[in-house]
């Protein structure tokens, strides 16, 4: 009985630690995303995030830094390296 009850805690525990980066963390598939106070050109950064959808990311900006005061502008790598910010509106533009 303790063997079984040693088997299922331990397979709970890798379970837990392989859903770990879905529920917190990083992932493969996040996007490294730059955020900016206000205009990018202005060149005032003031973080980073990472998402899995780029049109989530002015949203993610602006909840964690407060210095954008709500008109962070978030900017990201394409994947032709070319960098690549979302304006007001949710429009992409290069930078």
């Amino acid at each position: 009985m303790a063997r079984k009850t040693g088997l299922i805690l331990l397979l709970g525990i890798i379970v837990s630690f392989l859903a770990l980066p879905a529920v917190y963390g990083k992932t493969e598939d996040d996007i490294p995303v730059s955020c900016y106070a206000g205009d990018p050109s202005d060149n005032r950064w003031v973080g980073e995030v990472a998402v899995f959808n780029v049109n989530k990311a002015r949203g993610n900006c602006n909840i964690l830094y407060e210095e954008c005061e709500g008109d962070c502008t978030p900017c990201y790598v394409d994947e032709d390296s070319r960098e690549v910010c979302i304006d007001r509106s949710g429009n992409p533009y290069f930078r």
